[in-house]
């Protein structure tokens, strides 16, 4: 009877050391998936804001025009962006930073209420900021260029995708 015990508890001691180890697993893989996603969300913020820097360019408007209120890039205009601005070539003025997943589209979308989408716990915001390329002060006409800082939250943790956009070449 009581090697019967002894090997009861053996069993579930290593039972308990498997379930605990299986746990840590799924709550490592879930975390891995946020940050893969973060990292998804903020390096799209940067290559959407290159969409409107080179669509800006093709058609002959500034090209820092929608993302900062003038040439010496004081303000920035864009806060926000999504795959919308694939279709406006604009930016976000407001602080819309929740990401919400589109159900029909399946696209991250930035937008304070979500409308028939589904919010996540990702944030997305941009800062824009000139860049003093030639120690003259910032003028985005004249060879400066556009700093773009990417920052995705979610929970206590972030990521940040950073970039210098300069004019694009005529």
């Amino acid at each position: 009877m009581i090697e019967l015990l002894v090997t009861i508890f053996f069993v579930s001691v290593g039972l308990v050391g498997v379930i605990a180890f299986f746990n840590l697993s799924i709550e490592s893989s879930t975390e891995d998936k946020n940050e893969l996603i973060a990292a998804g969300l903020a390096q799209e913020g940067v290559e959407l804001v290159r969409n409107i820097v080179d669509y800006n360019h093709l058609n002959g408007d500034d090209w820092w025009r929608e993302l900062v209120v003038n040439s010496v890039a004081s303000n920035s205009n864009c806060k926000s962006i999504d795959y919308e601005s694939l279709l406006s070539h604009d930016c976000i003025t407001a602080n819309h930073t929740q990401v919400c997943l589109d159900n029909n589209s399946r696209y991250f979308q930035d937008n304070s209420s979500c409308h028939g989408a589904v919010k996540t716990s990702f944030t997305r915001e941009l800062e824009i900021s000139g860049q003093d390329m030639n120690g003259s002060g910032i003028d985005l006409n004249n060879g400066d260029c556009l700093k773009i800082e990417v920052k995705v939250s979610w929970g206590d943790r972030e990521t940040k995708a950073v970039d210098i956009i300069c004019k694009p070449r005529e």
